[in-house]
């Protein structure tokens, strides 16, 4: 038995040669006998879509647009509109506590529900009292304490690879104190 590895023009997406196509292989020996054996192939040029992709991050509240959480974890899911995904991975990975350092990517579950493909990959944020003083800043009139952001990526089955920035916010900081101000009516009571 003999193994070949021969490498495919680099196509692009502009020539028109993206779906399905048959590739033919023919051997020939120096008799000049030969054999052409025939493959039916899908030639996939496109990135898998993660733009349309609807991600719903749990325990969090979305104010404007944004994730806030109180907790040390969320888990991020999301519906696919390609059928050929293979991956989905979050980077930074998971916050290690011990080490106070980031894993360097964690893979999500990919499954397949009532027809559609989605995943989940669940995260543990950075927790700013383990790794020292909280530094709370402001954010709309609220004080929080760590931003945390991700990248999600998603590569498809012929190794094109997407991805889209995500940000959660953490906010373990105390509420700040509430100001009054007291005035005295006309009649002075």
């Amino acid at each position: 038995m003999f193994n070949f590895v021969w490498q495919v023009p680099d196509f692009r997406k502009d020539q028109g040669v993206e779906g399905d196509q048959t590739l033919t292989v023919r051997v020939e020996d120096f008799a000049g006998n030969y054999d052409t054996i025939q493959f039916d192939v899908f030639l996939d040029l496109t990135p898998p879509s993660i733009t349309n992709i609807d991600i719903n991050i749990s325990n969090t509240i979305h104010i404007a647009g944004e994730a806030f959480t109180a907790n040390p974890n969320v888990t991020i899911c999301g519906t696919f509109f390609d059928d050929d995904v293979s991956a989905v991975w979050v980077v930074p990975g998971d916050y290690n506590e011990t080490t106070q350092t980031f894993g360097d990517k964690k893979y999500g579950v990919i499954q397949e529900e009532d027809g559609d493909l989605g995943f989940c990959v669940e995260v543990v944020l950075y927790d700013p009292s383990a790794g020292g003083p909280i530094e709370p800043f402001m954010y709309n009139e609220m004080l929080i304490s760590q931003i945390n952001d991700m990248v999600i990526f998603v590569q498809d089955e012929a190794g094109h690879v997407s991805s889209k920035p995500l940000r959660v916010y953490r906010d373990v900081a105390p509420p700040m104190s509430p100001r009054f101000t007291l005035s005295a009516g006309s009649s002075g009571t």
